[in-house]
């Protein structure tokens, strides 16, 4: 199972390109599977999830990346400034998820 930019659009409550959505959806699923050492993953074809929970730990991660996909932290124009979200880190409740599938000792 892999997902769509269509999911990553539904999930964001908003239109995404079609290019930037593939690109944040490819990053976070690459991050996902380096996470898990590959766990949860399809052993025969490299990105495919087998796990739904970890599609959503994608599609919630791809969401934070595509809303900010250069990074700008804050923009100042005279008096006026705008400080943006990024893409910090896994949140918690990811981590939960992301913890059930890393082997974490030896």
């Amino acid at each position: 199972m892999q997902p769509t930019p269509a999911d990553l659009a539904a999930f964001a409550g908003r239109e995404i390109e079609q290019d930037q959505a593939t690109k944040a959806l490819e990053a976070a699923t690459l991050m996902v599977r380096a996470y898990t050492r590959g766990r949860g993953f399809n052993p025969t074809h490299y990105l495919e999830i087998e796990e739904p929970d970890l599609v959503a730990v994608v599609i919630s991660s791809a969401s934070r990346m595509s809303a900010n996909p250069d990074h700008t932290r804050s923009e100042t124009a005279g008096p006026f400034q705008v400080a943006y979200g990024s893409f910090d880190g896994w949140t918690l409740p990811e981590l939960a998820i992301l913890h059930t599938y890393r082997r974490r000792t030896a």
